[in-house]
C-alpha cells in the first residue's frame, strides 16, 4: 500500500482495500499478475453504438442525479478560483456535509460516500481543518482521505476504478488539485492534453454515475463578462466538464465571493457567498441578481434626497415644485447634504427610480424649477390617497411652497 493513503476522516489512516493496496502508485500489479485488471478503461471502438430516436424515445432513463440539489449533479465538475481564495475550505465543507446528509451553501445533498484526494495539504492541515468546520461534532462515515496518488498516466484512473468497486456507496470524488494528477506526456497541442486528461475523469464519471469535482486555478486576468474565461489553461479543461463553478471577486479583499455555475444539467446561475470565520464555513447571502436588485432598493429607500421628496409630497399630496435651492434646503432637514450641482445629477440618477418604486413622477419646468407628483394612473395599491386624484399635473399645483401646503388649495387640484 502506497504509504500516506488515508481512509477514514476519523484516524486519517488505514487501507482501502487488499485489492487496491496491491496496485502501486505507477499503476502497476506488485505481483505482476497476468491477468487482466477488472474495471479498466473501455478499450477503443471500432463500431457505432446505435439507437434509433424512436427508441430514445421510448427509453425509460433514470433522472440526473444531484449529489447536492440544483448545483452539483453527476458528472465532471471543473471548480476553480484563484490560488489562496479558500476553495480547498469550499471542497471540504462539500466533502463533509455530503457525507452526513447535510445542507451544503443552503442547499440539501445526497448522502453517500466521498474520497477526497487532497495532494496540496498535510494530515496535520486536514485535521485541523476538519476540526474546524465540525467543532465537536464526529467525522462522517464513509469520508475517505488521501494526501498522495499517481498520475493519470501512471495508474490514477485505474486506482480510481478499483476504489470505487470496492467502495460502492461512493457518490462524491474531489481532487485537489488538477495540476498534481496532470499526465506528464509531451505535446504540442495544449487543448488536446486538456481535453484528454478531463476526459479520464469523465469516463469515472459516466462509468460510475458520480460527481468527480476538479479542482483548478484561476488565470490573473479579470473578465466581468464571462468568468469562466478566466479559467486558467485552456476551452479543453471546460470543454470536456458537464458542470463548471467559478469563484471569484472585483478585489482580492472583498469579503464577498461570486460563485459562477454553469453547465449541461444545471441552469446558469451565480451566487454571493461569505466567508463565516466562526463556523470556518462559506455561507450562502443569496442569488447575485437578487441581491443587486433588493441593494439598489435599499439604497434608494435611505438616500436622503429620495426621503426628502417623499416628505415633500406628504405635505402636498397633488405634487410640488420647487427650485434645486429650496430643496437643497429642505434635503438638510433628513441628512442630506451637497452642492447644487451634484443634486441635479444625483436626481437625475434617481429619477427612473422614483417611478420604478414609488410611481412618482418628475418633470423639469422653467427657471430651473423641479416637479414631482404620483402617477395616478398607477396600479400601485399603496400609494397614497392623494394618488386617486385623477388629472393631476404639474401645471395645476401650487408653484410656491406655502401654496402646495394649503389644504385648501390641494383639495382645489384633486378637483381638477
Amino acid at each position: 500500500m502506497p504509504q500516506g493513503y488515508n481512509n477514514t476522516a476519523e484516524k486519517l489512516m488505514s487501507q482501502i482495500s487488499e485489492d487496491t493496496a496491491a496496485i502501486d502508485w505507477k499503476g502497476k500489479s506488485k505481483n505482476e499478475a497476468t491477468t487482466k485488471p477488472k474495471n479498466e478503461a473501455p478499450p477503443p471502438q471500432n463500431s457505432f453504438t446505435l439507437i434509433s430516436a424512436q427508441d430514445l424515445q421510448k427509453a425509460d432513463l433514470p433522472p440526473i442525479r444531484f449529489i447536492v440539489a440544483e448545483i452539483l449533479p453527476q458528472g465532471l465538475v471543473l471548480l476553480t478560483a484563484p490560488s489562496k481564495y479558500g476553495k480547498s475550505w469550499f471542497a471540504l465543507d462539500l466533502c463533509l456535509s455530503v457525507a452526513a446528509g447535510k445542507s451544503f451553501l443552503g442547499f440539501k445533498t445526497e448522502q453517500c460516500g466521498v474520497l477526497y484526494i487532497a495532494l496540496e495539504d498535510s494530515q496535520r492541515r486536514l485535521k485541523a481543518r476538519m476540526n474546524a468546520i465540525l467543532k465537536d461534532t464526529p467525522a462522517p462515515q464513509g469520508f475517505d482521505y488521501t494526501t498522495t496518488a499517481p498520475t493519470l498516466d501512471t495508474g490514477l484512473e485505474q486506482l480510481l476504478r478499483e476504489y470505487i468497486t470496492k467502495n460502492p456507496n461512493i457518490g462524491l470524488i474531489v481532487v485537489d488539485v488538477l495540476q498534481k494528477v496532470r499526465s506528464d506526456m509531451p505535446t504540442s497541442n495544449a487543448y488536446a492534453a486538456d481535453y484528454a486528461d478531463m476526459t479520464k475523469f469523465k469516463r469515472i464519471a459516466d462509468g460510475f454515475n458520480i460527481a468527480v469535482v476538479i479542482l483548478h486555478h484561476n488565470r490573473k486576468m479579470l473578465d466581468t463578462n464571462d468568468p469562466f474565461n478566466m479559467i486558467s489553461g485552456t476551452m479543453g479543461l471546460m470543454g470536456a466538464s458537464d458542470t463548471a463553478y467559478v469563484l471569484h471577486r472585483e478585489k482580492r479583499k472583498d469579503e464577498e465571493t461570486t460563485l459562477s455555475i454553469t453547465g449541461r444539467d444545471v441552469e446558469m446561475n451565480a451566487y454571493k457567498i461569505k466567508w463565516d470565520k466562526e463556523t470556518a464555513k462559506q455561507r450562502m447571502i443569496g442569488g447575485v441578481e437578487e441581491i443587486a436588485v433588493q441593494r439598489e432598493e435599499d439604497e434608494y429607500r435611505t438616500d436622503p434626497l429620495v426621503i426628502t421628496i417623499k416628505a415633500l409630497l406628504a405635505e402636498s399630496p397633488s405634487g410640488f415644485q420647487m427650485t434645486a435651492s429650496d430643496l437643497r434646503v429642505r434635503l438638510f432637514k433628513y441628512g442630506g447634504s451637497m452642492s447644487e450641482n451634484k443634486l441635479g445629477i444625483h436626481l437625475k440618477e434617481i429619477i427612473p427610480k422614483l417611478l420604478k418604486y414609488d410611481d412618482i413622477l418628475y418633470k423639469k419646468g422653467r427657471n430651473r424649477i423641479h416637479g414631482f407628483s404620483y402617477d395616478t394612473h398607477s396600479e400601485n395599491p399603496f400609494l397614497t390617497e392623494a394618488a386617486d386624484c385623477e388629472n393631476i399635473t404639474l401645471d395645476m399645483v401650487g408653484k410656491e411652497e406655502t401654496t402646495a401646503a394649503d389644504p385648501t388649495a390641494s383639495d382645489t387640484a384633486c378637483d381638477g
